[in-house]
């Protein structure tokens, strides 16, 4: 595939306030394409203004957001986290995980918390839905099956993270 699929959520947008009053056929051609997607391509990005405010900062600034040892939100710097455990180094890479309940918020950017947390309620809400078309698209009776899988979201005790 040469280049990344434009899916339309208007039919099942964050602008519909009952989710339930969705045809199923709507549903299913979002999970269709969705599942498409998912099968030929199988990651979505996004980047945030506010995000790159707070990563261009000098390393003062972000080091007073740093993440708790006990935490899991704030900043972790340059090859503080290792995903490859084959590596001999952490990874190139620093990341800001929030949480529902974050608590470690840069005080030099305002905007910062109130975007990012609307942002994170917005792409749960928005991951539940997807759940919805994607029961829908693999043809299982109850278009709420991965919903209720993953029912915890954002519940404290389920690290669900933007980072």
């Amino acid at each position: 595939m040469s280049s990344i699929p434009v899916i339309d959520f208007r039919k099942y947008g964050l602008h519909i306030e009952k989710a339930d009053s969705i045809p199923r056929q709507d549903l299913k051609e979002l999970g269709d394409q969705m599942c498409e997607a998912l099968q030929n391509i199988g990651f979505f990005e996004r980047s945030i203004g506010n995000v790159k405010k707070f990563f261009s900062q000098p390393l003062e600034e972000k080091e007073k957001c740093a993440k708790p040892d006990e935490g899991y939100d704030g900043w972790i710097g340059l090859e503080k986290e290792k995903l490859n455990l084959e590596r001999p180094v952490g990874d190139y890479k620093e990341t800001y995980n929030i949480t529902q309940i974050c608590e470690v918020w840069p005080t030099n950017i305002p905007e910062f918390e109130t975007v990012l947390m609307d942002f994170l309620r917005k792409c749960i809400e928005l991951a539940l839905r997807v759940f919805d078309f994607i029961s829908v698209g693999l043809n299982l009776e109850d278009k709420n099956f991965f919903r209720n899988c993953h029912k915890l979201i954002g519940q404290r005790g389920n690290v669900t993270a933007l980072n």
